[in-house]
């Protein structure tokens, strides 16, 4: 494995499990999540409204960790646009009640999908699959 370290950019709009993920993602040596106050807003909003902030990130990330609610169509028009935009790895979380999500997210570009109900270990594994394939 490489010595690089990954940055990962949690886009999450619910603070517990934004903080947990980031959490998770910093406690590794290989992995780093990328801080700016400026992404502290509601993850939703944040995606639909202003994924252009992303854009002028002081670091750009390796790899964006995008949390997919139920707020449907309009999230997956963010993953979407966050991707043609930034050419950016996406590993997209999703809710096991969306029927249909994990699909959808791949279709709208996502580069991979896990469940929200994935073990820690588990969104670690496709982190570091993302850095090694993407």
């Amino acid at each position: 494995m490489e010595n690089k370290t990954t940055s990962v950019l949690v886009i999450e709009e619910h603070p517990l499990m934004r903080e947990s993920l980031c959490t998770a993602i910093n406690a590794e040596t290989d992995l780093k999540i990328v801080e700016t106050s400026s992404l502290d807003v509601n993850a939703f909003q944040l995606t639909i409204s202003h994924y252009h902030d992303v854009l002028f990130l002081a670091e750009k990330p390796d790899i964006i960790l995008l949390a997919l609610g139920t707020h449907g169509t309009k999230e997956l028009e963010a993953l979407s646009n966050l991707r043609r935009k930034l050419h950016i790895p996406i590993l997209a979380l999703t809710r096991d009640e969306v029927k249909g999500q994990e699909q959808q997210a791949l279709k709208y570009g996502a580069y991979a999908v896990l469940t929200k109900t994935a073990s820690r270990l588990e969104m670690l594994q496709a982190l570091r699959s993302i850095r090694s394939n993407g």
